[in-house]
């Protein structure tokens, strides 16, 4: 895709236990219609270290879904640049790992 037009939201929702935020992103290159992505994600804080997340990516052509992916997952911070992370993709299942964060 070429001639992005990409953006971004995050919007608290009373709290700052919960976030919600979203991803956007829309262009066309020599296409009759204009592709785009859309990536809501909500985290809910359960405590200073530890958070649950859902998120879900959408992409298509015009007014027509062509791909879908769902995830959701807990992660856990060990220190101020890293955490430990589980999660499970629609498409790929279980999995786990270390964040690193800067």
């Amino acid at each position: 895709m070429t001639s992005i037009a990409p953006g971004n939201a995050e919007q608290p929702k009373g709290k700052t236990w919960h976030k919600l935020s979203a991803e956007w992103r829309a262009g066309r290159q020599r296409v009759d219609d204009v592709e785009w992505e859309v990536t809501p994600a909500y985290d809910y804080y359960l405590n200073r270290f530890a958070s649950v997340f859902a998120g879900v990516d959408l992409e298509g052509a015009g007014d027509h879904f062509e791909k879908h992916e769902g995830v959701f997952g807990l992660r856990y911070l060990l220190t101020k640049h890293f955490s430990l992370i589980g999660q499970w993709h629609s498409q790929f299942g279980w999995g786990g790992g270390l964040r690193w964060q800067f």
